[in-house]
């Protein structure tokens, strides 16, 4: 089907794709399939509820796994990086992981109030992640 005149045809969506870098051993295996499955099935309803329709997010996502960073996780444009110390101790907060991916969806320009960046991203953790009742209630990462 041909778009009406004067309009050009929609854009088809950009293929979803995620890369898992860093310290992944055989104890964390398990968690970074979980990363991977948590982002296809994450992802796509993130981009629904908060993309900017004039600034696309990203569509491929680098997932790194850091035995240095003494956080649980933080996202910088396309890269989300977890702390593998909190990973171990908790391998059941996969759920962190969509905290980090509303960031990348979110994209705001620098200094916008950081409340409100964290707690879209809190709430979105809580409404888009699985529930684990074992992970109980992780506070913001």
């Amino acid at each position: 089907m041909q778009p009406p005149a004067g309009q050009q045809p929609a854009e088809k969506p950009k293929t979803l794709t995620v890369t898992i870098e860093g310290d992944v051993d055989a104890e964390l295996a398990p968690v970074a399939g979980n990363l991977t499955t948590l982002y296809f099935q994450c992802y796509p309803k993130l981009l629904a509820r908060f993309e900017n329709t004039n600034k696309s997010a990203p569509r491929h996502i680098r997932i790194i796994f850091d035995s240095k960073l003494n956080i649980p996780a933080h996202c910088s444009g396309n890269r989300v990086t977890v702390g593998v110390q909190w990973l171990k101790k908790h391998p059941e907060d996969f759920a962190l992981l969509t905290h980090e991916l509303t960031h990348a969806v979110q994209m705001y320009p620098r200094g916008e109030p950081g409340w409100i960046v964290e707690g879209i991203a809190d709430y979105a953790r809580h409404v888009y992640a699985p529930k684990n009742k074992k992970a109980g209630r992780f506070l913001r990462v």
